[in-house]
Parts: structure tokens; sequence; C-alpha cells
């Protein structure tokens, strides 16, 4: 299971539905969004839109 996009503390290998099938799990909270622009891709577009 990962949090944050990083594996978490038992590593990237476990199993999703053996996860959700134990029932000492729940509740979980489960969210899903972009991840954080670099400077770079900033300025990029920014770039592209300025004109």
């Amino acid at each position: 299971m990962g949090l944050r996009g990083r594996p978490g503390p038992e590593g990237p290998s476990r199993d999703v539905l053996e996860f959700l099938s134990n029932p000492a799990n729940y509740p979980v909270s489960i969210r899903f969004g972009r991840h954080r622009l670099s400077s770079n891709e900033k300025l990029m577009l920014a770039s592209m839109f300025h004109s």
C-alpha cells in the first residue's frame, strides 16, 4: 500500500484484496489526486498561457 505515492511500512507488494478482506483495516480512507507540479513544470505552464 502506498501513502501519498510512497510505499507503506509493509512494502509496495501487499495485495489490495487481501488488505480489504481484513476487518481490522477498516475504516479505509482512499484519496486520489494529482502530484504537485515541479518548479520547471509551473514555468512551462505559465509560459504557454502568457501571450
